[in-house]
């Protein structure tokens, strides 16, 4: 079982993650000035990339584009910003942050998600910080499983426990204590685009929360995260 830890970046650390941001983000603008070369240089009488390969190219690429920007900012919000005082307000029920945090997967991979995912209880959540804890892993299952993922939600002693699962590859063990450090992407994850920061904004949200994240489970049939969140009962 690994459990995430929170740590205070030392400047060293803080200018190594900087230029790792700065390098995958170059490599996004990189491919897609690539796919506009070939954009460029294509004509009806062949040569070039053909038209619809390379808006492809370009849809994908800056889709991931667009996500890396918005999870490097996530990231150094939460990892570099003091607590907001007051602090974040508990103003969600999970069911609501389930369904905004389902609705951001796109619609072709929705077919994957289970059916229905409802928490059962009425007491509350800071909606942004677990809304941010909880899509990442949500995305990590689908991007690095196969077939339907696992969601399920329930309320143990006024803590809110998610556990998110799939049937991907698994997780070594020389990788299960480093999968929760910012710009870490384990050997079977490499070949899909990212940064290597979604669980590490899962572990900084949920410890805005008071909350923790945990991989019980890191088999190939039965890759398992569990965030629990402690739950709030005003306006019960």
């Amino acid at each position: 079982m690994s459990t995430a830890k929170d740590t205070v970046p030392d400047p060293k650390t803080l200018e190594h993650w900087l230029r790792r941001g700065a390098h995958d983000l170059r490599g996004n603008v990189a491919t897609i000035e690539f796919a506009l070369q070939g954009l460029k240089r294509f004509s009806p009488e062949g040569g070039g990339i053909p038209q619809g390969e390379v808006l492809e190219i370009l849809r994908r690429r800056t889709g991931v584009l667009k996500g890396d920007i918005d999870q490097l900012f996530l990231f150094f919000r939460l990892s570099l910003l003091p607590p907001p005082e007051p602090k974040d307000p508990a103003d969600a029920t999970p069911d609501r942050v389930l369904t905004s945090a389902l609705q951001e997967v796109p619609e072709g991979q929705r077919n994957r998600l289970p059916a229905a995912v409802a928490c059962g209880t009425r007491k509350l959540v800071p909606g942004f910080l677990a809304s941010a804890a909880v899509l990442p892993v949500i995305r990590n299952a689908l991007m690095y499983g196969s077939g339907p993922i696992g969601i399920s939600c329930t309320e143990v002693e006024d803590c809110l426990v998610i556990d998110v699962s799939n049937r991907g590859p698994g997780i070594p063990a020389e990788e299960r204590e480093t999968i929760f450090a910012p710009f870490v992407r384990g050997v079977q994850t490499k070949p899909q685009p990212g940064m290597g920061l979604g669980l590490a904004v899962t572990r900084l949200a949920l410890a805005r929360m008071g909350g923790t994240v945990e991989l019980i489970s890191a088999t190939q049939h039965d890759t398992r995260f569990r965030l629990k969140i402690p739950l709030s009962t005003a306006g019960v």
